[in-house]
């Protein structure tokens, strides 16, 4: 492995996720709420030794197993010390320990006053010399850039966290399922014939998958129904996230305005999930027998989500993606210290309450910028008075109930077409002048001339090195 291999971004983005849980005294474990509540609450002045569990796991478990470690705080002696679990079976197994951990015994770090100033140091407990010590260094060399990377944040004001993740999903809980289908669904990184690029939009729509089938485990949790909800994806598009809900034993269907390739590959592997082509008017539009209205980069149909599930009585999952209003391409402005997204995503929330709705804002962990999803499953006002406020909301958008559906990419290739025809027809013969015409063809003329002396000049040359004179 070169140098390269152990920077500190590479090391971290093979993570997934990180499990920790606070052992109490008597051995047993503090719940994952409460253990992170207490950690955040403890400070560098504490007089405790805190022990923790720690599972690591990776995001490619196919080539790293999870591995498992003690890690335990000693805040009167200024260190910390990492202790994995080696199973019996594999203490001799070179190959165990994952890309991200050191093979070792045991490694730590500590915090020093000395004369010159803090210093931090880390020590190690190597098994044997078959080791790779040489790796060891350089994932211990990683830590220690990303510590003084840290200290750095800390001395400018402390490290403020741009994004959060997990706030209504637990992380191990999307994870596990992320995992589950990423390998049951990969293979159609092979089977893909669509245009889009299958290793983006594969492991997308499984991230955006994986999320929704959490959410709707936590929302049968919440309500004590159990039965598996039902669902409508509008704008459904390559149709790849209703195939892995329905293939996941979820009924619904995806709606579109035209009909992609892929569609037909679908039933090929055992599942026909349920793909319309509709050009649908969203103002005219409810499904009071479905449980969730799906709006993943639903475009044109972004702002109509809230409105249509709420029409439904139903709860809905929205990512906007590009920025439209409810009859043409949405017209605001960015705000000074604010993207133009990022007021967008401001609109489509207040859409959300404007229907009823608690809006919740996930962002989603998938190959996206576009990763900000909303989600309204807690009503706050009845349907009668949803829709009188979805009216006065839509008179005030000056809404004129001409919404038009967005054009397929078939129509859009043969708007452009018909209009380079067009402009060629309508573009007249260009008149040359006369005078201009002779400079040209004389201009040909010398060159042409000039090439055929060039060309005669050589053919003289090398016949003259060919002749041979006598003695």
């Amino acid at each position: 492995m070169t140098e390269k291999s152990f920077h500190p971004e590479n090391i971290h983005k093979r993570i997934a996720y990180v499990d920790m849980k606070e052992i109490k005294e008597d051995g047993s474990e503090y719940p994952p709420d409460e253990s992170h509540a207490r950690a955040t609450t403890r400070t560098p002045e504490c007089n405790q030794v805190v022990r923790y569990n720690r599972s690591i796991y990776s995001r490619v478990p196919e080539h790293d197993c999870v591995i498992n470690d003690l890690v335990v705080f000693d805040y009167p002696g200024k260190n910390l010390t990492y202790t994995p679990f080696i199973p019996e079976s594999e203490k001799n197994n070179d190959h165990y320990f994952p890309f991200t951990y050191p093979g070792i015994i045991r490694y730590g770090i500590w915090f020093e006053e000395t004369e010159t100033g803090p210093f931090i140091s880390m020590r190690a407990v190597y098994f044997t010399s078959r080791w790779n010590v040489q790796h060891v260094l350089n994932i211990m060399k990683a830590q220690i850039e990303v510590l003084q990377k840290w200290g750095k944040r800390e001395d400018e004001g402390g490290y403020d966290k741009r994004v959060y993740h997990d706030i209504i999903i637990p992380q191990t809980m999307y994870y596990n399922k992320y995992h589950e289908l990423k390998a049951k669904y990969r293979f159609w990184t092979k089977q893909w014939d669509e245009k889009t690029d299958p290793s983006k939009y594969v492991f997308e729509e499984t991230g955006i998958a994986a999320f929704l089938i959490c959410l709707f485990d936590l929302e049968s949790e919440r309500t004590q129904d159990h039965r598996k909800p039902t669902f409508v994806d509008m704008g459904c598009g390559n149709g790849f996230l209703t195939y892995i809900l329905t293939s996941e034993g979820y009924k619904g269907k995806g709606v579109d305005v035209a009909e992609r390739s892929i569609w037909k590959e679908y039933q090929k592997f055992g599942v026909e999930p349920q793909l319309q082509v509709e050009a649908v008017n969203p103002d005219q539009l409810e499904f009071p027998d479905t449980d969730w209205i799906l709006g993943n980069h639903a475009d044109e149909l972004t702002p109509w989500i809230p409105i249509i599930a709420a029409k439904s009585n139903a709860n809905y999952f929205v990512l906007p993606c590009c920025m439209f209003d409810f009859e043409k391409k949405w017209q605001g402005r960015k705000l000074p210290g604010r993207g133009r997204y990022d007021v967008y995503l401001e609109y489509i929330q207040h859409i959300g309450a404007t229907c009823g709705y608690q809006v919740e804002i996930e962002c989603l962990r998938i190959p996206s910028t576009k990763n900000y999803a909303h989600i309204g499953r807690t009503r706050t006002k009845d349907r009668d008075a949803s829709l009188m406020d979805i009216k006065a909301m839509l008179e005030k958008a000056g809404y004129q109930g001409t919404f038009v559906p967005r054009k397929t990419d078939r129509e859009m290739h043969l708007i452009r077409r018909q209009k380079e025809e067009t402009k060629k027809a309508k573009k007249p013969p260009k008149e040359r002048d006369p005078v201009i015409e002779a400079k040209i063809r004389e201009a040909r003329e010398k060159k042409r001339k000039a090439k055929e002396d060039l060309e005669a000049s050589k053919i003289r040359g090398k016949e003259s090195k060919e002749e041979v004179v006598p003695s």
